[in-house]
């Protein structure tokens, strides 16, 4: 199961045409969506509806990254 950490600001757009090319291509893909916007905004927002797998605010800090992916191998051990 591919992970992907994508960041929702990019240098000449945002995230979601992005994401929904992901998730057509590899529909098991999980994608983490990590930026300095807040849940709220409207982008954001509509790729957790859409199936973003989870979302981390910036600054991340390494224990934030290790929970996620602790319970992302949990989540991989059992679907197996």
């Amino acid at each position: 199961m591919p992970l992907v950490f994508l960041d929702y600001y990019l240098p000449d757009m945002n995230a979601v045409p992005l994401f929904e090319e992901l998730i057509k291509a590899q529909p098991k893909t999980k994608v983490i969506i990590n930026s300095v916007a807040g849940k709220d905004e409207a982008g954001i927002n509509y790729l957790i509806q859409h199936g973003a797998y989870r979302y981390l605010q910036k600054p991340l800090s390494f224990e934030n990254i290790k929970e996620m992916m602790d319970e992302f191998e949990k989540e991989r051990a059992t679907s197996t």
